[in-house]
């Protein structure tokens, strides 16, 4: 497996965490660490051979990515990602192909994966997201475990996402 990890934040005017920021490192990621990984490295580039994850932060901007380019991955990882709580983040306009066809979405996201802890501010928000993609079908793994916005939370996250990850039965 090779793992690459962007900073998260692209420059000193956009913070990572707001929709100019996300679409900066979703920009870096796609046109610049992809093809430099697959030119370096002996990697396999087909979308059910690429995932994506990440925590806080770097959750939001996987989620947002994968979602706006489920051309190129079959695996995602989110864990306690903040923009779900934040009244100014619209996934319908973050993502306005993802909610209204959940048979594509179905087809082509072989994982997606969420948590959150049961004591993180964010936590209502990600029973909220769950909810949404229950109703609209989407077809989703809900993982939550006691613990704030914290590492122990997010290491427990990964314990439950590494195993499904590339698996064919997926």
């Amino acid at each position: 497996m090779i793992v690459a990890m962007l900073n998260g934040y692209p420059n000193s005017h956009d913070g990572g965490g707001v929709a100019a920021g996300r679409s900066a490192v979703e920009t870096e990621l796609v046109t610049d660490i992809i093809p430099s990984v697959e030119k370096s490295y002996r990697a396999l580039t087909s979308r059910d051979d690429r995932a994506i994850a990440g925590l806080s932060m770097g959750g939001d901007q996987s989620f947002v990515t994968a979602l706006r380019h489920p051309e190129l991955f079959a695996w995602v990882g989110e864990f306690s990602g903040a923009f779900i709580s934040d009244a100014g983040f619209d996934l319908n306009t973050s993502t306005p192909a993802f909610l209204p066809d959940a048979t594509r979405m179905n087809g082509m996201f072989r994982l997606l994966f969420l948590s959150c802890g049961t004591d993180d501010e964010r936590y209502p928000g990600h029973l909220d997201l769950i909810d949404r993609l229950n109703s609209t079908g989407i077809k989703h793994m809900w993982f939550s475990t006691a613990g704030a916005h914290e590492w122990k939370v997010w290491r427990r996250s990964l314990i439950e996402l590494l195993p499904r990850l590339f698996k064919l039965n997926s």
